[in-house]
C-alpha cells in the first residue's frame, strides 16, 4: 500500500514520471531503490490524472 500512497502523493503534486524517478533516485544516496520505484511507478500510471478533475 505504501506503493501506492507514494504514488497518489506523487501525483497530488503535479510530478510527472521522470520527477518522481529523480526523487527516488535522490532520496538516499546509496539506496537500493529500484524495486520500490518500479512498484511505485505502476501506481503513478493508474493514478495519473486523476487529481486534475
Amino acid at each position: 500500500m505504501i506503493h501506492e500512497l507514494d504514488a497518489v502523493g506523487a501525483d497530488l503534486y503535479g510530478l510527472d514520471a521522470r520527477q518522481l524517478r529523480i526523487v527516488f533516485e535522490t532520496f538516499h544516496e546509496g539506496w537500493n531503490y529500484e524495486d520500490q520505484l518500479r512498484d511505485t511507478l505502476k501506481y503513478f500510471t493508474a493514478w495519473a490524472g486523476h487529481s486534475s478533475g
